[in-house]
């Protein structure tokens, strides 16, 4: 290391920059904490080592880590201060990136192959993804836990902090990392020093629960600030994001390189971990090991048995999902009953979290909170989702997920007060609100929140069911429009609110109409035409709308037509953010004028008699049952494509336009370019190491990458590594690169692929 770079470093943890002073005969001298320090650098054949006193000698990453940004004491803090599930399962997971397709492992195990052994010159960014309730979390704080004990015992190079997010506004993802370190009262570390670990490998950051839906929606709060985050790493260090919505499937690293690389040079490599329902063998061990109030079940087999019976089969959400499988167990021991009884015969697949909400209400409606002289319920059971669904909007509104105690006392105070019960009645409904089954205490009893963000997500919906119900009767539309425009909802909300309200067919036309009225009143964009375009796909699911024609221009984005039936329906001047059909069926649907951006779709889906008229596409994605993808850019290869999905075209002029060729076979070269150009959706560079682990059987690699590089598309970088080898980035976007196959593009990307072509 020279100079420069170890006074860098050192400046990171100091009181001031200037305070960092290096001689000739390597004494170090610098001020932290009001305290002057100095050290002694001695370079050896091992690496440079730090001589702290006549006694003690160091190795250059010790006397960072330890001494300086004192890592010991946060790993301390993290085993005293945030606490792991005491019923861990460690579940099935797999991984994605730039080696491994879609393999099934160890979630713990592939989450730590991800942090210990990071790519030698580029950041690593790990998503971790799956649906909500499947344990990402718990994921997190278990390994942080395992990890901190290992880095205490010396048997870890590196810690692993865990930071939740969820609630919390990631725009200034610093304020949320020294608000952490200040829970957990770590000082004398700032952001530089942070950055400073990160990039030396000594810590490895986990940021759970950014708000990734507002960053595909227009929002770039959530990838912006990992964006950032990654440029100020500079090409070292890892990254570990958690997202509660499954965005990040399908293998879109070129989406997720596109947003955080624009304009950025910076080496980094992305990677997805995706977290799978658990099997019978994981449900058992679960079953196994829970308790509730030093309560287990005395046989799990039997347990497990009564709620695979009750289900109807092993893959009901209950028994896969670990959310909902913890709060059915918590629920059988809490009240001693069985399966059938605690269920009550509510066993949706479809209505999971329903169907568990209603169960813990039934139990506090109808068996504990009654009033004494009477027997009869303190609350109904409407009474009750009422006041809780109250108290989900106040969070909503207030953009946490946790709330003061004394506001829900007042919310649940004025909905008593608007019901006429009885005043002798309201302190003893306060007090169920404040013990609570689905509300957690936090904060040394001052803050309550829900138990997870999926029961948040039910019982916003609930709040958000009256708004739409009085839209649909063709009231006021102004509620639902507040509560649409406060921040963005989730699907999970939009399901929720879709399936409480029962719409019939007319309400349904009356509400889509309110809709299109709100959004068209607006003057400015806002998150009302996001939130519409989350809540509209889940309202005309399986309705038949006989040809309905929906003029919305509301924003779609992502998964909100996943697993959706569209029925004799056409919108119009829809737009579309990065959209993915996938377990879609639509009949007799037709998108006019349209913005649809890049646009993926399954093989599983069905689409009959689909058109798209007049419409705008940048890009589309077809991904066979093999996960193996077709990528079009160019106007030809995009109408190609979807005629070959059953779609069909239509021009502005009116005129359907068919591909009447039959699809023909790439050539060798062609292939083994676009396999070598795949590289770049999941990395920003391409080293030597990676063309001899991966690439090194194409047939024309070599003809290729002299192409790319002799038309300037690909930019050697200096290669930092140990010996010779070679590194290289792209010059251009690949989206870009892919569009110029049909001829049009710059000189440069057009030469490219004539020279492909060339190759034969």
């Amino acid at each position: 290391m020279d100079e420069s770079a170890i006074q860098e470093d050192v400046a990171a943890f100091a009181d001031n920059d200037e305070d960092v002073l290096i001689d000739a005969r390597g004494t170090l001298i610098y001020v932290v904490q009001g305290r002057e320090e100095e050290v002694r650098l001695r370079p050896t054949a091992d690496g440079l080592r730090v001589e702290m006193d006549d006694t003690t000698t160091v190795s250059y990453s010790t006397f960072l880590g330890r001494h300086l940004g004192r890592l010991d004491i946060l790993a301390e803090r993290l085993l005293q201060r945030k606490e792991r599930d005491p019923f861990f399962v460690d579940g099935p997971a797999s991984l994605e990136d730039s080696e491994s397709h879609g393999e099934l492992g160890s979630s713990l195990n592939l989450l730590s192959d991800q942090c210990s052994d990071p790519p030698a010159f580029a950041t690593r960014l790990t998503f971790i993804t799956a649906d909500g309730g499947h344990g990402k979390s718990v994921l997190l704080r278990e390994y942080m836990h395992r990890n901190a004990n290992s880095f205490l015992r010396g048997t870890s190079p590196y810690l692993f902090w865990h930071v939740d997010l969820q609630g919390r506004q990631l725009l200034r993802l610093s304020e949320a990392l020294m608000g952490d370190l200040g829970d957990l009262r770590v000082a004398g570390l700032w952001m530089s020093g942070i950055l400073a670990l990160m990039r030396h490998r000594l810590l490895v950051l986990a940021v759970d629960g950014f708000d990734e839906l507002a960053a595909e929606q227009g929002s770039n709060d959530a990838f912006g600030a990992l964006s950032t985050l990654i440029h100020q790493l500079d090409g070292g260090g890892s990254l570990v994001a958690a997202s509660r919505r499954a965005f990040f499937d399908s293998d879109r690293f070129a989406h997720r390189s596109g947003l955080l690389t624009r304009n950025m040079a910076t080496a980094c490599e992305f990677s997805e971990l995706h977290l799978h329902p658990w099997g019978p063998s994981h449900a058992l061990e679960f079953l196994t090991a829970v308790e509730f109030e030093g309560s287990g079940f005395s046989d799990p087999s039997v347990a497990y048995d009564d709620l695979r019976s009750e289900l109807g089969g092993a893959d009901h959400p209950m028994l896969q999902r670990p959310f909902l499988l913890s709060q059915v167990a918590k629920g059988m021991l809490m009240t001693d009953l069985s399966a059938h009884r605690f269920l009550n015969g509510r066993n949706d697949p479809l209505k999971g979290v329903q169907n568990v909400v209603e169960a813990f209400v039934e139990r506090e409606v109808t068996q504990k909170w009654k009033v004494r002289e009477t027997g009869l319920p303190y609350l109904s059971d409407e009474q009750h989702m009422a006041i809780l669904g109250d108290v989900a909007e106040e969070m909503h509104r207030a953009g946490t997920d946790r709330i003061p105690l004394d506001i829900i006392e007042t919310l649940a105070s004025v909905r008593v007060d608007d019901w006429g019960i009885d005043r002798t009645l309201h302190p003893a409904i306060i007090d169920m609100m404040r013990v609570h089954v689905l509300l957690h205490s936090s904060d040394g009893g001052r803050t309550r929140s829900f138990d997870h963000p999926e029961f948040q997500s039910f019982f916003l919906a609930v709040a958000l069911k009256d708004h739409l119900l009085n839209a649909a009767r063709g009231e006021s539309i102004r509620p639902l429009r507040n509560h649409l425009r406060i921040d963005q909802i989730s699907e999970s909300t939009a399901s929720y609110v879709a399936s409480l309200a029962e719409l019939s067919k007319e309400d349904t036309l009356q509400l889509i109409d309110s809709l299109s009225a709100i959004i068209r009143g607006q003057t400015r964009p806002t998150l009302i035409e996001s939130n519409i375009g989350t809540l509209l796909p889940a309202l005309i699911d399986g309705l038949s709308l006989g040809n309905k024609e929906i003029e919305c221009p509301a924003l779609f984005s992502s998964l909100a037509f996943a697993g959706k039936h569209l029925r004799a329906v056409a919108l119009r001047h829809a737009n579309f953010v990065n959209v993915r059909l996938e377990r879609a069926t639509w009949h007799d649907v037709t998108l006019s004028d349209c913005n649809l951006g890049e646009l993926t779709i399954l093989a599983e889906c069905i689409l009959e008699s689909v058109s798209m008229v007049n419409c705008h596409i940048d890009g589309l994605i077809v991904v066979d049952h093999d996960g193996q993808e077709k990528r079009a850019y160019s106007p030809e290869h995009m109408v190609s494509l979807l005629h070959q999905q059953g779609i069909q075209w239509v021009d502005k002029e009116g005129t359907a336009r068919v591909d009447e060729e039959e699809p023909h076979e790439d050539s060798r070269a062609l292939k083994d370019a676009h396999k070598l150009l795949r590289h770049f959706h999941r990395s920003t560079i391409l080293s030597s190491m990676d063309i001899e682990r991966k690439y090194g059987n194409l047939d024309h690699l070599d003809s290729v990458l002299s192409l790319l590089e002799d038309n300037e598309l690909l930019i050697p970088q200096r290669w930092r590594g140990k010996g010779s080898g070679r590194l290289w980035r792209m010059a251009t976007s690949v989206e870009d690169l892919l569009k110029a196959e049909d001829g049009k593009g710059l000189p440069s990307q057009v030469a490219f692929w004539a020279g492909v072509r060339a190759l034969g």
